[in-house]
């Protein structure tokens, strides 16, 4: 029996554990799993973010808040590496999401999207509280998860389910409201 052409599964108890062993590893070369590097959990392209005294009373015990407070603490820790090929990819991820052809809140919204279909929930976390304070509203973030969805197929459902909950926590601590809309705008 082939396997996407690569291996010849063997009747052997011993090679065909080896034969599973090559065959996730030729997988793991062609489909690499994306790590989750441009959101989680270092970025600097918000310096509010860094301010970890607007800490609201809804805070404790919010995964929201321990959230923020691990970035906040990470990327002090990462960018103290000194690192210049860090520095450049966070100088490169700064510049994306700056206005261009497309203003930074639709790309904040693109990377809700792509977030989702990668399944960081890191990034997901850090999209929804950029597309709120963006002015985006509950309906056009949900809207853009269901694109996501669609592209990602059902192993996103998971995710959406996060991303519904960091959504109930955006309208507890009043940075997500119905008020929200930037369609009027576009």
């Amino acid at each position: 029996m082939l396997i996407h052409g690569f291996l010849k599964v063997s009747e052997t108890p011993e090679k065909k554990e080896r034969s599973n062993a090559r065959l996730l590893f030729c997988i793991n070369k062609l489909f690499p799993i994306l790590p989750c590097t441009l959101h989680c959990p270092v970025n600097y392209r918000f310096p509010f973010m860094a301010d970890s005294t607007h800490r609201k009373r809804s805070d404790i015990n919010n995964p929201l808040s321990e959230f923020r407070n691990n970035r906040i603490r990470m990327n002090e820790k990462i960018m103290n590496l000194d690192h210049l090929g860090i520095k450049r990819f966070f100088n490169l991820d700064t510049n994306t999401y700056r206005d261009g052809a497309l203003p930074s809140e639709t790309k904040e919204l693109l990377a809700l999207t792509a977030s989702a279909v990668l399944r960081c929930n890191d990034c997901i976390d850090y999209h929804l509280e950029q597309c709120a304070k963006s002015g985006f509203s509950k309906d056009e973030i949900i809207d853009a998860l269901n694109v996501a969805l669609v592209v990602g197929g059902s192993i996103v459902i998971p995710h959406l389910r996060h991303a519904v909950a960091t959504l109930e926590i955006l309208e507890e601590d009043g940075t997500l409201t119905e008020s929200n809309s930037k369609s009027t705008s576009r």
